[in-house]
């Protein structure tokens, strides 16, 4: 990605332009020259560490590309099926049909892209995990939960219980060979997991997703058999990664035997539930008439919404940082700006704290133009009382180009959590310049537009009750049984997530600058964080994401209890 683009003001793809990167990468590869030179790089740390930054971004690039040409082929699918009842489809209200045809076909044309460029960089992956000296980068620490992360999911997605939506009529018109796509994703895990330096330590990061079922995983293995993918290497080596895995997590793993334990009952279920009674602080701020419990969190809350923090703003998004250390011109412009909204946003109820939801803001004490928002889920969505934090940078010609904003609760690069939020960091916004389209009174204007207008912008049109919709096509489909149904699974996987990432992650290890006002939110709202999630479990209808929320679930209430009241 480039920093700082506008996408409706420049012409830039940044898929395409990865994909070409890509597809010259692996035609310079074959030059040995090529080889001893990233050798030479990945001779020193800071080489090191810059190639582990560019497997990161490959890593993302696979996430985002091939998780979206996937669940594209599912809408496919899903629609093909429904136009293979002809009489059905015709009874349709004209305007409706007309609407699901139009999504078919915006699907149809994504998925083809999509799936090629995601072809083209698995490729790649293998390429780079196959090389001598090279391969080491998906075992440095910040790429391989991420590559543990790709393979447990994508195998999930293609062998797992879904794994027939994918069932497309002439699957080659987009690109799909799910044989070839299951081959390559279970060598990349292999050219990983066989390396010399691995030391078992990929073994360890698949064990430690919280997704990895080791009962997917044989899937996988027997599949490739059945279909003569591969060789005997990759069997035995297949299996001695599970092993190796499972014997890390401990016994069955996944949510495919809790999630039997479940529907089945009995002794296994049973003592799952007395192991996780009910938490004493279940019923607190549940009866508020007097609005005792509001007035406190409101309080506390509005006198953490503002801070600077001494001595800078430790895990600033990397990009950002260097972005900050470049020589600038005169500044002097948006220093001005700046401490004029600092002014109104530090006062007092200068951004928004209510019970409902939160905008917390904290700033470098030694650089004005570093900042970090965190914002509180608001209630009602499946972002409901979970911790989001983004980083923001204000580039030298701020007023004049919005802010540079990058989402920060992303699991470590995993989860998409919105059309507009990407796993990579991305923040789709008009106002930002990062999304195509728009009416302009939703553009950045220099001499109106304001840091808070963006803060709460995401807070009221990304982080929304039902943000399906917020893909491009699918707002047609609202208030279908079609759309209903899409919107509502995909809020629960949102939920899912959100307990995961933006609740647990957020109090084992809160994002620094945010330490008090994260103890202080959840310590003060735990009793009503409680009753939403268990909310949301109930309401879960997929077996095996239940199974995983009631797991989250309990690690959330293990951290709830640990908590003291501010």
């Amino acid at each position: 990605a480039v920093e700082g683009i506008d996408v409706d003001a420049e012409d830039f793809d940044k898929f395409a332009s990865r994909n070409d990167a890509a597809r010259l990468i692996e035609t310079i590869w074959e030059y040995p020259e090529c080889c001893a030179s990233i050798s030479e790089l990945l001779a020193t740390q800071n080489g090191r560490d810059l190639f582990a930054q560019f497997a990161s971004a490959a890593l993302g690039a696979l996430m985002y590309l091939l998780e979206d040409s996937l669940e594209r082929l599912v809408s496919i699918h899903e629609m093909e099926t429904a136009m293979a009842d002809e009489a059905k489809w015709k009874a349709l209200p004209p305007a409706e049909r007309a609407d699901k045809e139009s999504f078919l076909r915006s699907q149809e044309g994504a998925a083809k892209g999509f799936m090629a460029y995601a072809r083209t960089t698995l490729r790649l992956l293998n390429l780079l995990a196959d090389a001598q000296g090279v391969g080491e980068a998906f075992l440095h620490e910040t790429t391989v939960g991420p590559a543990a992360y790709a393979v447990v999911h994508f195998l999930e997605l293609l062998v797992g219980p879904k794994g027939s939506n994918l069932q497309v009529k002439k699957p080659e018109r987009f690109h799909f060979r799910p044989n070839e796509l299951l081959l390559s994703i279970v060598e990349f895990a292999l050219r990983i997991a066989t390396r010399h330096s691995a030391g078992g330590a990929f073994a360890a990061a698949v064990a430690a997703e919280p997704d990895f079922d080791a009962a997917i995983l044989r899937k996988a293995g027997s599949t490739m058999k059945q279909e003569n993918l591969g060789g005997p290497r990759h069997h035995e080596c297949l299996d001695d990664l599970i092993n190796a895995a499972q014997a890390r997590k401990g016994g069955a793993s996944g949510a495919s035997a809790a999630a039997a334990a479940a529907a089945g009952g009995g002794e296994g279920s049973e003592a799952a539930a007395a192991s996780h009674a009910i938490p004493s602080f279940a019923d607190e701020a549940s009866d508020d008439a007097d609005g005792m419990w509001r007035r406190r969190y409101e309080s506390t809350m509005g006198q953490l919404a503002f801070a600077d923090v001494d001595g800078g703003l430790p895990q600033y998004y990397g990009l950002f940082e260097d972005l900050a250390n470049q020589p600038a011109g005169n500044e002097k412009q948006k220093l001005r700006k700046l401490a004029k909204e600092v002014q109104s946003l530090s006062a007092s109820g200068g951004l928004p704290v209510a019970l409902e939801s939160s905008v917390l803001l904290r700033q470098d004490g030694a650089r004005p133009d570093k900042m970090r928002a965190l914002i509180v889920g608001p209630e009602g969505t499946p972002y409901a009382l979970g911790c989001f934090v983004f980083d923001i940078f204000f580039p030298s010609d701020y007023p004049h180009k919005p802010p540079m904003v990058q989402f920060v609760t992303t699991g470590g690069g995993r989860i998409r959590f919105n059309p507009n939020l990407y796993a990579d960091g991305k923040v789709c916004l008009s106002l930002l310049g990062t999304w195509h389209g728009g009416a302009e009174f939703e553009k950045w204007n220099p001499s109106q537009s304001s840091l808070y207008q963006v803060l709460v912008s995401i807070q009221a049109m990304i982080l929304v009750d039902e943000p399906w919709f917020n893909e491009p096509g699918a707002d047609g489909l609202r208030g279908t049984d079609d759309g209903d149904r899409k919107s509502r699974e995909y809020n629960e996987e949102i939920r899912l997530q959100t307990v995961r990432w933006a609740m647990v992650a957020q109090l084992r290890k809160p994002k620094p600058g945010f330490e008090d006002a994260i103890r202080a939110h959840f310590a003060l709202q735990r009793g009503r964080i409680y009753r939403q999630v268990a909310g949301w479990v109930d309401a879960c209808e997929d077996a095996t994401r239940k199974a995983r929320m009631q797991e989250s679930m309990h690690e959330l209430v293990d951290e709830l209890s640990k908590l003291q009241e501010p």
